[in-house]
């Protein structure tokens, strides 16, 4: 009988882990990654203040999305860019996806609503496919959030 405790406990608690996981805090950093050109190539930090040198909406940094000159610019797969590979829906290649700091998976950042653990999915957070189109939508496009629950689920 206590083995059964120990083990419901156990249980409990690796659930309670995976809920609080699918809920994103401010102080949790949401890192954007793709497999092209490499494994693991990091394309930054979609929920970091504009300010930080990792975070997407720096305009002057390398992981900018509106950086002439960022990864987001350059090409991914097959010549397509990052942008393009979260907002054009390609079958050719896998979208970015979003990781917390400690590797635990959110969403695939696509716009592509029927693709599975898509920000714009059925499951996913309405506020965060907002604005993941609104960056699609070009120059007038989405300015940074003012906290992260729209880009946590």
């Amino acid at each position: 009988m206590r083995k059964l405790l120990v083990i419901a406990a156990c249980i409990a608690a690796l659930a309670g882990g995976a809920a609080a996981h699918q809920s994103n805090s401010d102080d949790v950093k949401l890192q954007i990654y793709s497999n092209w050109p490499h494994p693991r190539t990091f394309l930054g930090c979609l929920n970091c203040a504009p300010s930080d040198p990792n975070s997407i909406w720096n305009r002057r940094s390398q992981y900018g999305w509106k950086n002439p000159d960022g990864v987001w610019s350059r090409p991914a797969f097959r010549h397509a860019s990052y942008r393009r590979l979260v907002c054009d829906m390609p079958l050719t290649a896998a979208p970015p996806a979003v990781f917390d700091q400690y590797y635990g998976f959110y969403y695939v950042l696509t716009v592509d609503a029927e693709r599975g653990g898509s920000i714009c999915g059925l499951t996913a957070s309405h506020q965060g496919c907002a604005v993941v189109r609104a960056l699609c939508a070009g120059p007038s496009g989405a300015s940074a959030p003012s906290g992260s629950r729209a880009l946590g689920n």
